[in-house]
């Protein structure tokens, strides 16, 4: 691949930036998109927070990867604030501070 993803975020407010497309993006390099680059502020912030639920790296990127690839949602519950319905029947990944991290 000849587009650094790295370079996203230095120049991700550039309007004549090409940005390729994420589902051709792997591993370190998806990552780095979907945290610094994504048009969507909450799914950049949930995939910061997946480092925290997955602590594999192969396992994280996998997620990252079938997320991206099935266009799913990853969502925080917080157990102190939302209700316990809200969860059922999802994918939960793994813990965060305060809550766990899951797939809808």
């Amino acid at each position: 691949m000849s587009k650094k993803v790295c370079n996203f975020a230095v120049a991700k407010n550039s309007i004549n930036m090409d940005i390729p497309d994420p589902k051709t993006l792997k591993g370190e390099e998806l990552y780095y998109y979907c945290s610094e680059a994504h048009p969507n502020k909450e799914f950049r912030e949930t995939t910061k927070l997946l480092r925290y639920a997955v602590m594999s790296p192969n396992e994280f990127y996998a997620i990252l990867e079938r997320v991206i690839a099935n266009n799913l949602t990853m969502c925080c519950h917080y157990p102190a604030f939302d209700n316990p319905e809200d969860i059922k029947g999802k994918e939960i990944l793994g813990d965060i501070p305060d809550g766990c991290l899951y797939i809808k």
